[in-house]
């Protein structure tokens, strides 16, 4: 039988991830209801689909044969955490949006084939909905702009 380690691999690793989550969540936190949500309700369901996504990846892997692992790109890694690293420290300094929009810069250019352009247009964007979605609409208590700019 021929199968697809990698696959497996990442699969397992899902199935194993989504397991934690559930168990942790079911022990520990009240689930609540769909009209009255507990702390444990989004836990579970994110277990569940990791699980359920895990199982899908390794059923796959079945069958296909072995690939040769591409080159890692040092530049995603080092463009991802960078970007990770730059929202939560600058969170509570500069303020959601400047903080999102940062973030979101530094995970656009983790690939050589996003223009400069594109990066900043998508950083915008995504900054101003998420302002809007959590700020507006969720009236999430987060500062816009932090201290930096002159917000609270």
């Amino acid at each position: 039988m021929i199968v697809n380690r990698r696959d497996a691999a990442c699969g397992l690793m899902f199935v194993a991830i989504g397991a934690g989550f559930l168990i942790s969540a079911l022990r520990s936190l009240r689930l609540g209801g769909l009209l009255g949500m507990g702390p444990g309700f989004f836990p579970v369901m994110l277990g569940i689909i990791l699980i359920f996504l895990g199982g899908l990846i390794a059923m796959r892997s079945i069958g296909t044969p072995n690939e040769a692992a591409p080159p890692i790109s040092w530049r995603g890694v080092a463009a991802i955490t960078a970007s990770i690293l730059f929202f939560a420290l600058g969170l509570r300094q500069l303020g959601f949006l400047p903080a999102l929009f940062g973030s979101v810069f530094l995970a656009s250019v983790a690939t050589s084939r996003t223009s400069l352009r594109y990066a900043l247009a998508v950083a915008a964007c995504l900054a101003a909905f998420s302002g809007g979605v959590f700020v507006y609409a969720l009236r999430m208590p987060i500062s816009l702009f932090g201290p930096v700019f002159g917000g609270y």
